[in-house]
This record gives structure tokens, C-alpha cells and sequence, in this order.
């Protein structure tokens, strides 16, 4: 799952939504410590901070929930079906277009979601 670490609340939302073990990213930006450990102390995640290796741990993926920006490219290079989410206004046309395409499923901008969107 890639999001920027601002939408952490998005993150945990689709995290209670999901089933099986998940791999989370954080980007080297990301600066919320307690928040990493908490979900490190969670046996449900694999977390990954600013790894060196994204497109091998991620070639591994069976699927991605991912931000509709520049690394919607990299999961559609390497064949992982992916479900994006627009982080901010110049992700829409992308985050269209790879729907278009059938490259991922577009669940629209991050701020109109609520719960009730994952149970």
C-alpha cells in the first residue's frame, strides 16, 4: 500500500478493509515514529521504511492500494493490479485514465471517503 504519510487516517481505513498480511511503505519524508511502530508491533504488516528495494518487494504484491500518482506507473510496469486513490487534484486525470484503460480501479479522491466505503 502506498500513500503519503499525510492521509494516515486513509491508510488505516483501507488497512481494517483489506484481509490477509499487508505490506506498508513509508517514504523516507515520513516522520511519525510512533505511528511506524505501531503498526511494526501489528503482526498483520510487513512494514517497509524508505527500503531500498520497492520494485522487488512490490513485484511481490498480488495487489497495491496506491496514491494516483507517479507510482501508479511503476505497479503497472510490473504487473501488479492496483486500486488508486487521488491524494491531490493533478492525480485525477491519471487515476481516470489507468481506470480507462483497465490498469487499475479508480476509487476517487480521498476526501470523500467514510467507512462505510470499506465494510
Amino acid at each position: 500500500m502506498t500513500l503519503r504519510g499525510r492521509q494516515r487516517g486513509l491508510a488505516i481505513c483501507f488497512c481494517g478493509a483489506l484481509i490477509g498480511k499487508l505490506k506498508l511503505f513509508f517514504g523516507p519524508a515520513y516522520n511519525d515514529v510512533d505511528t511506524i511502530n505501531n503498526f511494526r508491533q501489528n503482526k498483520r504488516f510487513n512494514v517497509h521504511v524508505a527500503p531500498d528495494n520497492i520494485p522487488a518487494i512490490m513485484s511481490k504484491c498480488s495487489y497495491a492500494v496506491s496514491g494516483a500518482g507517479g507510482m501508479l506507473y511503476e505497479l503497472a510496469f510490473l504487473g501488479v493490479p492496483a486500486v488508486a486513490v487521488v491524494l491531490a487534484e493533478n492525480q485525477n486525470l491519471i487515476a481516470k485514465a489507468f481506470e480507462d484503460m483497465a490498469i487499475s480501479i479508480n476509487l476517487g479522491y480521498y476526501k470523500q471517503f467514510s467507512n462505510e466505503h470499506f465494510l
